[in-house]
């Protein structure tokens, strides 16, 4: 591994200062025989967590499924703007992630689970080539029988999200061929993982309609 390089921060500038923030470094790298400045951007949005359910006896997840501003900016216009993706949110000031993660649970679908639902943990940074932002991604348990399809949010965060339960295999398949969210995507291949090592028990109705 290369060793001995070195970046140096010159100067931070903030020249956006909204809900997001964005911050300019100047900086200064010295590696392999090479000095030279450099300006980068990085958008300051938080840290956030993610959580995804999953009944092991119905071999079910559970997705919520919302607007997203990024699909919409991206050309997917109308329904394509409605994506599906795990419960997910930003961490408040104190506040651990697995409590994030089960507090976001109640809100944007609400189920509560406790920490002890919890069975795979891992923290990412979606896009670190120009934003600081940590996503922490839960798997958790639940028992997912009995909930209807409906729709959730908080009216004062203009947050509208729609609760779907669907079988694992149609959701792996939507990730396999469809643009999905990143943490969809992420969290559906750690249950894939689990599921190949025996680490979450195997569904044992596999015949029995989900509701």
């Amino acid at each position: 591994m290369t060793k001995n390089r070195k970046v140096t921060v010159n100067e931070v500038k903030r020249v956006y200062d909204g809900f997001f923030k964005i911050d300019e470094y100047s900086l200064r790298q010295e590696a392999e025989g090479r000095d030279f400045q450099f300006k980068r951007l990085n958008f300051e949005r938080g840290h956030a967590a993610a959580v995804l359910l999953y009944d092991p006896e119905r071999d079910a997840v559970l997705c919520v499924e919302e607007f997203r501003i990024g699909c919409f900016a991206a050309g997917m216009e109308g329904e394509s703007s409605f994506s599906l993706g795990p419960i997910a949110g930003m961490i408040d000031e104190d506040e651990y992630p697995i409590d994030a993660a089960i507090r976001e649970a109640r809100e944007e679908a609400g189920v509560e689970i406790s920490e002890s639902d919890i069975i795979a943990e891992f923290t990412t940074l979606p896009s670190p080539g120009g934003s600081s932002e940590t996503v922490t991604m839960l798997l958790a348990t639940a028992d997912l029988s009995g909930l209807e399809n409906c729709v959730f949010g908080m009216d004062d965060e203009a947050e509208q999200t729609w609760r779907r339960v669907l079988p694992r295999a149609e959701v792996m398949q939507l990730v396999e061929t469809q643009p999905m969210t990143g943490h969809l995507s992420a969290l559906m291949m750690k249950l894939e993982i689990l599921r190949l090592l025996d680490a979450v028990p195997a569904p044992s109705r596999t015949d029995t309609p989900l509701y």
